[in-house]
């Protein structure tokens, strides 16, 4: 079972992505007064897309197969759904994906 804690962070996340996903169309205020934030997320997207990159390359090299969405039922399932969620998350960023991180593991990409 999920917590309260958890899942109200997992709200929090998914806004805070698609807020990302609307960068452009933010006023230039907005932009100014919250520019540490912004700026943190630009750093952090690469070190999180290598993160992910490297938890799904593990995944593959042991299951042979790339993670999939679950019903959580055990620990396991619950890892693997996590995984999941995150290389969606990914895959769905693609495009601001480095080139070199892209042909780093152009295998789970593929």
């Amino acid at each position: 079972m999920r917590t309260d804690e958890q899942r109200a962070e997992d709200a929090l996340a998914q806004r805070w992505d698609r807020l990302l996903a609307k960068k452009a169309s933010l006023g230039d205020e907005l932009l100014n007064a919250y520019n540490r934030i912004f700026a943190a997320a630009e750093i952090e997207d690469d070190d999180m897309h290598l993160e992910v990159c490297i938890a799904v390359g593990d995944f593959f090299e042991k299951a042979q197969r790339l993670p999939k969405r679950q019903l959580v039922d055990s620990d396991e399932k619950r890892a693997e759904d996590a995984l999941a969620r995150r290389w969606d998350r990914l895959l769905a960023e693609k495009a601001s994906v480095s080139e070199q991180l892209l042909s780093s593991y152009s295998a789970i990409f593929a």
